[in-house]
């Protein structure tokens, strides 16, 4: 699929209320990095849009391994033009939960790197702490972490990333719904979502969005405060496209159908009423069977020209 590079924005047809909230053409890009390691690419969609909808200065990333994660947020930056760093910091030796991995993990993602963003993008070779003093103090717009995954590690990297954040950062936290022995960041995710406003979702080992600047986003703002019915159906939409992008063959519909606008409302109302989400671990088994449905009663509805139609969203916004 080719890239899109519109600017956010809902047409007045995407009448769905969902569709006022997350709406973005940047969700419709295929992920360009997709590694074995595939804990993070139900999220992967979602990475991009909250790029599009911080427009960070600054991006670090804490424990990148394969880079599948990091380079979601470089592919964004890329496609929307907009003038950030990013930083992603790792040893690239492995730990205890990851295994350990020779020297090819982090050559291979140096020529992707080199590639595809050297302009903007730095690997920092290193520990957490070192990378410290290569960053200035409130300057971090978006910070991921997925380090070491016990409570006192996450802690620790959330607290003294802290004094790094700006005044309208926000903090993404992967495993935040892995609760197995080794791992304690769903009990350091509980405590910040008593302290900070934010979103959680549940499906690939769980991903938190915390608020943690004075001046959220604007574009972050209503995601923290709409009903848990509509924040269902955000986190099965994004589910959905995961599984999209995995099936293409199979899952329907397919990301670039929802540029039609009466697909999308549809689409989305089925997903509030649970008509078609399925976890994203039994879709094979389940042989997409309730989104083919949806796909098959909306399917006179699809665009026959989706370039003209993101030419118009283009030509609006």
């Amino acid at each position: 699929m080719s890239e899109r590079t519109a600017e956010p924005g809902t047409p007045d047809s995407m009448s769905h209320p969902v569709a006022h909230v997350i709406w973005d053409p940047i969700i419709l890009n295929e992920p360009q990095r997709l590694t074995d390691v595939r804990s993070w690419h139900g999220h992967l969609r979602f990475a991009m849009w909250v790029v599009s909808a911080t427009r960070p200065r600054s991006i670090v990333e804490l424990g990148t391994h394969k880079g599948d994660s990091y380079s979601a947020f470089c592919q964004a930056v890329k496609v929307l033009a907009i003038p950030a760093k990013c930083f992603a910091v790792d040893t690239w030796h492995g730990d205890t939960q990851s295994g350990n991995y020779a020297d090819d993990v982090y050559q291979d993602l140096i020529r992707h790197n080199r590639e595809h963003f050297a302009d903007f993008s730095t690997l920092l070779r290193g520990t957490f702490d070192e990378a410290l003093t290569k960053i200035e103090n409130q300057s971090v717009d978006l910070l991921h972490i997925d380090g070491f995954h016990s409570y006192r590690a996450v802690r620790y990297d959330f607290e003294s990333w802290l004094p790094k954040l700006s005044d309208r950062a926000v903090v993404l936290i992967h495993d935040c719904a892995v609760v197995e022995p080794g791992f304690g960041v769903w009990r350091f995710w509980n405590e910040l979502c008593r302290r900070y406003p934010h979103f959680t979702f549940h499906h690939s080992n769980g991903l938190g969005l915390l608020a943690v600047g004075k001046d959220i986003p604007n574009r972050i703002r209503p995601l923290l405060n709409i009903s848990s019915a509509d924040a269902a159906c955000i986190r099965h939409l994004f589910e959905n496209l995961a599984a999209a992008s995995e099936s293409p063959a199979e899952a329907l519909p397919a990301p670039s159908q929802l540029l039609n606008p009466k697909l999308l409302n549809a689409f989305l109302s089925e997903l509030q009423q649970n008509k078609c989400h399925v976890p994203v671990r039994s879709y094979r088994q389940q042989k997409f069977r309730y989104v083919k449905r949806v796909a098959q009663r909306y399917r006179s509805q699809l665009t026959r020209n989706v370039k003209g139609r993101l030419a118009a969203l283009i030509a609006r916004h």
